[in-house]
């Protein structure tokens, strides 16, 4: 039984896992908390929870760490998303060890860890590295 508990456990980790999950409370966000939007042309910063809460367009979150390998093995995927969706989502790479307040709110246990939101509610959320990343998200910025 541990064993099988072990496996399920690496193959949801390896191959990623998916789910849906419901509305943020801006108020447990604190207010202040910037984060740099590296696929974008300017170099500034913004308000993570402008970019939350009071985008009018889908915001893909990007939870991941330098030392990361499956981090950075998915950072060419989410580059070509942020190119294929300029204008119609924002896309935003967020390391956990320099925003811990931010990973901690979204609940991020694991990286990378990708979050796509629309108007505050979660719409999906994928743990793991996956390779078919940029059409799953694809599909849910289209719905949006």
């Amino acid at each position: 039984m541990n064993r099988l508990f072990l496996f399920c456990l690496l193959a949801l980790v390896s191959f990623g896992c998916t789910q849906e999950i419901g509305t943020l409370d801006e108020s447990q966000m604190g207010d202040g908390t910037a984060v740099l939007l590296p696929h974008t042309d300017s170099e500034e910063s913004v308000d993570v929870g402008d970019l939350i809460f009071r985008s009018q367009t889908p915001v893909v979150l990007d939870f991941s760490a330098t030392w990361c390998g499956p981090c950075r093995m998915l950072a060419p995927e989410m580059d070509k998303l942020a190119e294929e969706y300029a204008g119609k989502a924002i896309v935003a790479k967020i390391d956990i060890d320099d925003n811990p307040r931010i990973a901690s709110y979204f609940r991020v246990e694991g990286v990378p860890t990708v979050i796509v939101l629309k108007d505050g509610r979660i719409l999906k959320r994928t743990v793991g590295f996956d390779p078919n990343i940029r059409s799953q998200v694809g599909r849910v910025i289209d719905g949006a």
